[in-house]
């Protein structure tokens, strides 16, 4: 089955997750990995933290879009972010925060240890013209390629041999 890659977001920020979709499509299309978005995988009459939950547990990755409105919902910090974190740290999910605009994420303990995609000040997506925002978003999905690309390799390794 291909790998999922969960991206976790604010409402707020539904503009840039959708750009972002658009450029990890790309890789989609070529049935590297497909998405996992609240918008995109839960219907009317599912149960959004069921579903949620169970786009956390089959996630292989995890782009979590960091704003100060991330951070401020309860919901997504709850049901989306400690999940993420948990799995993290139990089963060594990659998770790859980016900034989406100017907010105290250096500050925060969970963020620790994790490399931001644009992490130097002012990086920030809404903060970059245009261009450049696009740029960070394609290496966002190229990183996410690569990640899931070298995950898959490493079992094409170990296939074959015997203890």
């Amino acid at each position: 089955m291909k790998p999922t890659v969960f991206i976790s977001y604010c409402e707020t920020d539904q503009t840039w997750k959708d750009r972002l979709v658009t450029h990890l499509k790309v890789f989609v299309r070529q049935d590297f990995f497909r998405l996992w978005t609240r918008d995109g995988n839960i219907a009317a009459g599912d149960n959004p933290k069921e579903k949620t939950k169970q786009g956390v547990n089959n996630a292989d990755a995890a782009i979590i879009m960091v704003s100060a409105d991330l951070m401020d919902s309860d919901e997504i910090m709850e049901n989306e972010v400690n999940g993420l974190l948990e799995r993290q740290e139990k089963e060594n999910l990659r998770i790859i925060p980016l900034i989406v605009s100017p907010c105290a994420w250096d500050k925060l303990p969970w963020l620790e240890g994790f490399r931001a995609i644009n992490p130097q000040k002012g990086g920030e997506l809404n903060s970059l013209p245009k261009n450049e925002a696009e740029t960070l978003l394609a290496e966002a999905a190229e990183e996410i390629h690569r990640l899931l690309m070298d995950n898959s390799n490493d079992g094409d390794e170990n296939e074959g041999t015997t203890n």
